[in-house]
């Protein structure tokens, strides 16, 4: 499963993770991807805040660990 499905799942939970689900199923140019470094740099050229990056990286650790996946940057 990719970050982005992973995320989808996630739109309807209150919290900074759910507000980045929420920012991303309204995006249609949000890449489909398991790459951390491709992600972040999409983050980064959309001028996303210093919340939104933080709460990228939470969400990225629960990925890998909800799907048992290895860090890929």
């Amino acid at each position: 499963m990719t970050f982005n499905k992973w995320l989808k799942r996630l739109v309807y939970e209150d919290s900074p993770i759910g507000d980045l689900a929420r920012d991303n199923k309204v995006d249609p140019t949000f890449p489909d991807s398991d790459s951390y470094n491709e992600l972040y740099d999409y983050l980064i050229s959309q001028k996303a805040s210093d919340l939104c990056l933080l709460s990228f990286d939470k969400a990225w650790g629960k990925y890998l660990t909800e799907c048992n996946k290895e860090e890929t940057q």
